[in-house]
C-alpha cells in the first residue's frame, strides 16, 4: 500500500481494488449509467410531448401528458438494478413489519400477565418478596455461622448435652436479636 496516493475509491486509479470492491463500483457505475440512460428516454419522451405543442391544453391536460410521456419509458421491475433497490426496500419493509408483529406478541403477553394479576389467579413477585427472601438467607446463614462458632470453640467433653443445648440456643437468641435489630 506504499505506492497508494489519495482516497481509497474507485475514482482513484493509483489505488489497486480488491475483487468485491471492484465487483460493488461497477455495479454503482451501471446503477449511474442506467439512470442517465433513463433521464435521457425521459427528457426525449417530454421534448416530443412539446414538439407538437401544447398551446390548446389546459395546464393540467398538458402535465397528464407529459406525466404519461414519462410513465412510458420508466422502466418496469424487469430492470435488474431497480428490482435490486425494490428488494432491498422490500426487505426492509418485511423486516420493519416483523419487528412490529413481534412488539404486539410481547405487549399481548405483558396484558395478559397484568390482567391475570387484576383477576387475583396469579400473584406478582414483587422486589420486596426478593429483598425479604435475601435478608431471611442472610440472617439464616449467620445463625448457621453463630452455631458452627459454638460447635467449634466450645469443649464437647464434660459437658452435658442440656449444657451444650444451652449454648447453641443463646448463639442463636444472639443471631435473632441481631436480625430483629437489623430488620427495623
Amino acid at each position: 500500500m506504499a505506492d497508494q496516493i489519495g482516497p481509497r475509491c474507485g475514482n482513484n486509479p493509483n489505488v489497486r481494488l480488491t475483487e468485491g470492491d471492484r465487483k460493488v463500483v461497477d455495479e454503482f457505475r451501471a446503477f449511474l449509467d442506467a439512470r442517465a440512460a433513463l433521464r435521457d428516454r425521459i427528457a426525449e419522451a417530454l421534448s416530443e410531448v412539446r414538439r407538437p405543442g401544447l398551446g390548446g391544453l389546459t395546464e393540467a391536460e398538458a402535465v397528464r401528458r407529459m406525466a404519461d410521456a414519462v410513465l412510458k419509458v420508466l422502466p418496469s421491475c424487469s430492470d435488474p438494478i431497480e428490482c435490486s433497490h425494490e428488494a432491498a426496500l422490500g426487505e426492509a419493509r418485511e423486516k420493519h413489519r416483523a419487528s412490529l408483529r413481534r412488539a404486539d406478541e410481547i405487549n399481548n403477553e405483558l396484558m395478559e400477565e397484568v390482567q391475570r394479576y387484576a383477576a387475583g389467579t396469579e400473584r406478582p413477585v414483587l422486589w420486596s418478596v426478593y429483598n425479604q427472601m435475601h435478608l431471611r438467607a442472610v440472617n439464616a446463614e449467620s445463625a448457621v455461622g453463630r452455631v458452627r462458632a459454638v460447635l467449634e470453640t466450645e469443649a464437647v467433653v464434660g459437658r452435658s448435652a442440656l449444657e451444650y443445648r444451652g449454648l447453641i440456643t443463646s448463639a442463636l437468641m444472639a443471631a435473632e436479636a441481631q436480625q430483629d435489630g437489623a430488620t427495623q
